[in-house]
């Protein structure tokens, strides 16, 4: 027995002490040994961050984007595999993200779509209700080039975001609803996407004017007008769209019209 553990325990008959206090004896003076001889090694146990800004592996790029309550998918749902699909999903019900924030809104910056752009089998992505994006995000998105579905749920976009997503000719579902900024102007670049199936623009100022521009989009099959100042006028364009399935109606367009465009349209469905 060394000098501290006399000093801590001093001498006693050992004779005099019952079982149960001699365990209890033997049990703190080891206790005591390990605590001393064993100290814990807490760099190991660290995992060192990525510094801001700097270039992600994929691998961290994933789950930092999980944590942050994207749903990430890879070819053949191998962790190694290429990323196909980010969804950072569209919900008015708070939840924990696995980062243990709640959301939404989603945290994600300018930076990580930066690094989102550069992945090149990406067809799939949705930024909703990432309000913290810039146009400097939008800019990175129009740039890829090989989307086919895009979401931009809630974000603020205006008609410069139409610009810069002018080439993303092989969408096929394009979600632009809450986007206020955008004018008629912007809702041009609508003609660019002849290979749209899928369009929402609710809750936009999306009008007669803009309407016009679906006349080119003859293989849509769902459109979402809730929302928008959509007249009878501007519903009239959808009698040029033979593949349309369903469509959500706005509140300016009449029972009249809606009963006409489901005589011409008698595939289709019509609801608010």
């Amino acid at each position: 027995m060394n000098s501290t553990t006399k000093n801590v325990f001093p001498a006693i008959p050992l004779k005099s002490l019952s079982p149960v206090l001699l365990l209890g004896l033997f049990l703190a003076i080891s206790s005591s040994g390990r605590a001393q001889q064993l100290p814990v090694d807490t760099a190991t146990n660290t995992a060192a961050a990525p510094a801001p800004g700097a270039d992600l592996t994929q691998a961290q790029l994933v789950d930092t984007l999980t944590k942050m309550g994207a749903v990430v998918k890879t070819e053949g749902d191998a962790p190694d595999g290429a990323v196909t699909s980010i969804i950072f999903t569209y919900t008015h019900t708070p939840h924990l993200t696995p980062g243990g924030n709640t959301a939404p809104p989603y945290p994600v910056t300018d930076d990580l779509a930066h690094q989102i752009s550069k992945l090149p089998k990406v067809t799939a992505l949705e930024f909703n209700m990432s309000p913290d994006l810039t146009e400097a995000a939008i800019k990175d998105i129009g740039g890829m080039t090989q989307l086919e579905h895009l979401s931009l749920n809630g974000m603020r976009l205006n008609d410069a975001s139409m610009t810069d997503l002018a080439g993303l000719s092989n969408l096929n579902y394009l979600r632009l609803s809450g986007a206020s900024g955008i004018t008629d102007t912007g809702w041009a670049t609508l003609e660019n996407f002849k290979q749209l199936q899928t369009l929402w623009v609710a809750e936009t100022k999306f009008g007669d004017v803009a309407a016009q521009h679906l006349k080119p989009l003859t293989q849509l099959k769902d459109m979402t007008f809730y929302g928008t100042p959509v007249t009878d006028a501007g519903a009239d364009v959808l009698l040029g769209l033979p593949n349309l399935v369903s469509v959500r109606c706005g509140p300016h367009m009449t029972p009249a019209e809606v009963a006409k465009l489901k005589a011409a349209l008698p595939n289709c469905r019509f609801w608010r």
